[in-house]
């Protein structure tokens, strides 16, 4: 890191840890541990070093194991160099709001760390819907053992404070249903929170709900059906609402979390106002995802020019009557906005240096050294190996997508599809726009 982003780091390190009031930059590997649907466990959701398997390895063996002491030790030198490379780069930028260790701020640890206090678990990739831009492969067969799950639930939920289920769709899942029951009948204060479409409520989801206490997030990208419907392939706008309007209700009935997050695509960028108004009149905060892949989907690799002319559009209609409304949602729309902006600049380097090949890979090289999971000598070569085999188009093609995908949603989707990410990139090249 350059003596300059090493100062502007540190400083946005300060701003951070006084915004959230806390000593630690995250609470994750101290507290929590995440358990995907291929028996692997990691720190967290946006953490991809794996420290265990839980169909192998007791969870005693991946809570003291070396890599999460180096994780842990990264967090504590502030220095977030081993698999934090998201929030790094987030701290970095300025994002301050957008940082994945915000998630866990509230999480309960003891200070000798003998045992985690949170799970977060995805063991289900299950799905009644087929969204255009989710990255979740379905066609893996999914072997769990859900007797496993439970010893393990068992022997931890004395220390247990918080538990997240996400999918596929949580209440699709009947698995899941089994795992609720136990945790009602061994444990019914536990803080339980799902990531749910919103287009299942029935008697048996009305059920467990009364059982526990959930926090809800609701997937939604649009109040117009043909939006809606159009994003969330198999879904059913009217059902959707319906039941989201019963969800919130529930959340309020039981004092517990109610949230939406929503995809920024281009089937719904210029819905984005409208969707901001909505949620602020009901005063509920938005989480916003950006989506790279499938790349046609993308808002980051459309043409410069339209980029602008959506900028413009959004500035132009700003949501917000006065910066006091809705605090949290505005801080997102302004970070959306810098984003944009940001994408932008990006955008007229690459324009102002497109006869410059020699310098934009050494932007790509630079962008790229930093990243925990790359050996930068390895990664040169694989570069080199692919952008000799291609002509001048497609090389700025290719540059213009290393230089603005965000890198670890990049890895994010490499990582679910199992793919070499430059051959990623290069097989879906001629979706990007220049």
């Amino acid at each position: 890191m350059s003596l300059l982003k090493n100062i502007i780091y540190k400083i946005n390190v300060k701003k951070f840890l006084c915004e959230t009031k806390q000593q630690m930059l995250c609470k994750a590997p101290f507290c929590n541990l995440y358990f995907d649907y291929k028996g692997n466990v990691y720190c967290c959701f946006a953490n991809k070093i794996k420290i265990g398997d839980y169909l192998n390895n007791s969870i005693q063996e991946i809570w003291n194991s070396e890599k999460l002491k180096e994780i842990r030790e990264s967090i504590i030198t502030k220095s977030l160099n081993f698999g934090c490379f998201f929030c790094k780069q987030k701290i970095q930028d300025g994002d301050l709001f957008s940082v994945y260790a915000r998630r866990y701020s509230n999480l309960i640890y003891n200070k000798q760390y003998f045992f985690p206090t949170s799970f977060e678990l995805q063991l289900f990739n299950y799905c009644n819907s087929n969204c255009i831009m989710c990255v979740v492969s379905k066609d893996e067969s999914i072997n769990v053992n859900i007797q496993k799950v439970k010893e393990i639930l068992n022997q931890y939920l004395p220390y247990l404070k918080e538990i997240s289920f996400s999918g596929g769709e949580p209440f699709y899942i009947n698995e899941y249903y089994e795992l609720w029951n136990f945790l009602h009948s061994a444990n019914p204060n536990i803080k339980v929170s799902v990531n749910t479409n919103a287009s299942i409520y029935n008697e048996k989801v009305q059920n467990i709900l009364s059982k526990l206490k959930f926090n809800i997030t609701i997937s939604l990208d649009s109040i117009n059906k043909s939006t809606y419907e159009k994003i969330r392939k198999g879904l059913k706008f009217e059902i959707v609402m319906n039941n989201f309007f019963k969800f919130k209700n529930y959340t309020e009935e039981n004092n517990t979390h109610f949230n939406v997050k929503s995809c920024i695509l281009r089937d719904n960028i210029y819905e984005l106002p409208e969707i901001f108004k909505y949620f602020n009149d009901l005063k509920v905060n938005i989480f916003l995802n950006e989506v790279f892949y499938p790349f046609e989907h993308s808002v980051l690799l459309l043409k410069y020019e339209k980029i602008k002319e959506i900028y413009r559009y959004l500035v132009l209609n700003n949501p917000f009557k006065n910066n006091g409304e809705h605090i949290y949602n505005f801080i997102r729309w302004k970070e959306m906005l810098r984003t944009l902006k940001k994408i932008l600049s990006l955008n007229e380097f690459i324009i102002v240096n497109k006869n410059r090949i020699p310098l934009l890979y050494k932007a790509v090289i630079n962008r790229y050294k930093e990243c925990f999971f790359l050996k930068r000598y390895e990664f040169a070569k694989k570069l080199n190996d692919i952008t000799n085999q291609l002509n001048k188009t497609e090389l700025l093609l290719f540059y213009k997508a290393l230089l603005l995908l965000p890198v670890e949603r990049l890895f994010l989707e490499l990582e679910v599809r199992e793919n070499d990410f430059l051959l990623f990139l290069l097989r879906n090249i001629e979706k990007v726009e220049i």
